[in-house]
């Protein structure tokens, strides 16, 4: 059974490669995401989420292997997503599939319910994050979501590059989950402003346990917190 307080979020740097005798058993342990091309190579990925008609064309079609597909709505025509009895499916060329998600971009706030948007920009990585908040995740490990300037990939040597200014944004982003949900990066040199976990503890028996056992704390150190600012205003 998997842990439903935890998600992976999946991207396409070349730190995947460095651990990918390890995706396996990470891909059975967690609910995961994965973006764009990652679950074109790793197919056991439970959720695909993608923005461009061409990850669709180009391999969703030749290595659908039952993921729930998170789609941008803005596909629609591309991939000539059709209403067939109030429910959506993309047809092309004799190949029909029921999207599980479709959603909108919006760039102000993070969305806590399912209302058919999903925040964030510049990288589907965003869209990810919130989707998981959506499923009442907890915490969220960034695995391949390095932020690096050079903006290349795992399956290929062809750098793409994002504009610092992009990068920034990101990030920005990243911050206003804030207490909604825990970021955890693997790789130590990721580009990330976030808390670092090592994969190994991922794959401990008892990590879920102690996981947990942090939250609560946390939890508690607030109580406390609220119940001493309540004290010091009553006899005030």
């Amino acid at each position: 059974m998997k842990n439903d307080d935890i998600w992976l979020v999946f991207g396409c740097s070349p730190f995947i490669n460095k651990i990918k005798n390890k995706i396996p058993l990470l891909l059975k342990k967690y609910h995961s995401i994965g973006i764009n091309c990652f679950p074109a190579y790793y197919p056991d990925c439970e959720y695909w989420l993608f923005n461009d008609a061409g990850v669709f064309t180009n391999l969703v079609k030749n290595n659908y292997n039952n993921q729930k597909l998170i789609v941008n709505k803005n596909l629609e025509s591309e991939l000539k997503a059709l209403w067939i009895n109030q429910h959506r499916y993309i047809i092309q060329d004799n190949f029909v599939i029921p999207p599980y998600y479709i959603f909108e971009t919006v760039t102000d706030k993070p969305v806590f319910e399912k209302n058919g948007k999903l925040f964030g920009s510049y990288t589907s990585a965003l869209h990810a994050i919130n989707y998981a908040i959506l499923e009442n995740a907890k915490a969220v490990v960034l695995i391949g979501v390095d932020l690096s300037p050079s903006w290349d990939h795992f399956y290929d040597k062809r750098p793409v590059g994002k504009p610092k200014k992009e990068l920034e944004v990101i990030k920005n982003h990243l911050n206003q989950f804030g207490s909604h949900i825990k970021i955890y990066k693997v790789n130590i040199k990721a580009n990330l402003d976030v808390e670092y976990i090592r994969l190994n503890t991922l794959l401990s028996e008892n990590f879920f346990e102690k996981f947990i056992a942090k939250m609560l704390h946390l939890w508690w150190k607030m109580i406390q917190k609220l119940k001493s600012f309540v004290n010091i205003y009553k006899f005030k």
